[in-house]
């Protein structure tokens, strides 16, 4: 069975308002994003902070540089964790702490009430028995747009519901990533197409109440550099699903000797 435990990181959350605050400026009471970027352009003749601003590649080359001559590598966590506490103090931040918080409860509610029909679902499609895995899911503001997993059981996440039940949707789409890593399954084009058609597609209309099967007019959600191996890759899916003598695993390996 597969669990979620959501957490917030406030460092990541800060080092990505750090970076995308002009993306923030029109959502932002202007009061609050003005002290965010006096307090920023503050540092910036300060070598330290380009280890958290790293908006620009010269620059962080230029700060690099000045902390290895000055032999100031012993001062990184003092240094940067004094940038944080200063930037933890904002009220711009704070607020953006606090949205980040109800988004996050308001993610987990949509999971736990969605958990049990997510595993069953998971265990139908890919024909196998899950294994006990537990994913810690880091989540920020929706705003910043993220979406990515990461081996040691890890997601980050956070993004505007596009449509109905898109968090719980793209969750088991990053989830995915990670089970798929488990089972031996290598992370290229043809497994992500995989991902999208169980989640972005198929999981996607199961639950906003449309009839599981896919065609054609239903796989262009996703990557767009992946609707060509979808297209491809679909009849083949079709008859998986049907299939009595095959698994994720199996199949894959038999998409990747036959098709690819």
């Amino acid at each position: 069975m597969i669990t979620l435990k959501l957490t917030i990181n406030k460092y990541y959350l800060a080092f990505l308002l750090v970076n995308q605050l002009e993306g923030m400026k029109k959502r932002m009471d202007r009061k609050d994003y003005k002290e965010l970027y006096t307090l920023i352009n503050s540092y910036k003749n300060t070598p330290h902070f380009y280890l958290i601003n790293l908006k620009k590649l010269e620059a962080v080359e230029w700060g690099l540089t000045n902390i290895y001559i000055n032999n100031s590598l012993k001062d990184v966590g003092r240094e940067t964790n004094s940038i944080f506490e200063k930037i933890f103090r904002m009220a711009g931040f704070q607020k953006i702490l606090k949205e980040t918080k109800n988004y996050l409860k308001t993610v987990q509610k949509q999971w736990k009430q969605n958990e049990k029909q997510i595993n069953q679902y998971l265990e139908n499609i890919l024909k196998i028995d899950l294994p006990a895995l537990s994913i810690t899911v880091i989540i920020v503001h929706p705003t910043f747009k993220k979406g990515r997993s990461f081996p040691n059981n890890l997601i980050i996440y956070g993004h505007k519901e596009e449509w109905k039940n898109y968090n719980i949707v793209y969750l088991t789409h990053e989830a995915l990533h990670i089970i798929f890593s488990r089972l031996g399954i290598k992370h290229d084009d043809v497994s992500h197409a995989l991902i999208e058609l169980i989640t972005d597609n198929s999981l996607k209309r199961i639950f906003n109440n449309k009839k599981p099967t896919i065609g054609r007019n239903s796989i262009n959600i996703g990557h767009p550099k992946l609707l060509k191996i979808k297209t491809e890759i679909l009849p083949y899916w079709l008859k998986y699903i049907k299939s009595k003598d095959k698994n994720i695993v199996s199949f894959y390996q038999e998409l990747i000797a036959k098709v690819y």
